[in-house]
């Protein structure tokens, strides 16, 4: 006997569903507060007390320094330190991340 099963979508409210529709926006500004407000300022715009402002950064950049801890070819520093490490698990996160930090919120 075969029994078939409704899939069912996830309850509203659940993680699932709160996963699903969370925009790119939100999801870096996440990101960004569990990660980058230890040394960048909680509103990017703002230098922080180690890193620079990074409001208005490109992807490439982003992707470089946050996954690689590099910065692109031609790109001169805001900032001589080198504080910053690489956060390769956040990869996934750069969309995101470039999302908020370009207040890119629809």
């Amino acid at each position: 006997m075969v029994v078939a099963c409704k899939k069912e979508s996830a309850p509203a409210g659940s993680v699932t569903g709160a996963i699903e529709s969370t925009s790119a926006f939100e999801t870096g500004r996440k990101v960004y507060m569990a990660n980058c407000i230890a040394c960048h300022n909680v509103n990017p715009k703002v230098d922080g007390g180690i890193g620079p402002a990074n409001f208005g950064a490109t992807r490439e950049l982003i992707l470089q320094k946050v996954v690689y801890n590099k910065y692109p070819d031609g790109y001169t520093p805001k900032r001589p330190t080198r504080a910053m490490v690489a956060l390769p698990h956040l990869e996934k996160d750069i969309d995101a991340l470039y999302a908020f930090l370009n207040g890119n919120q629809n």
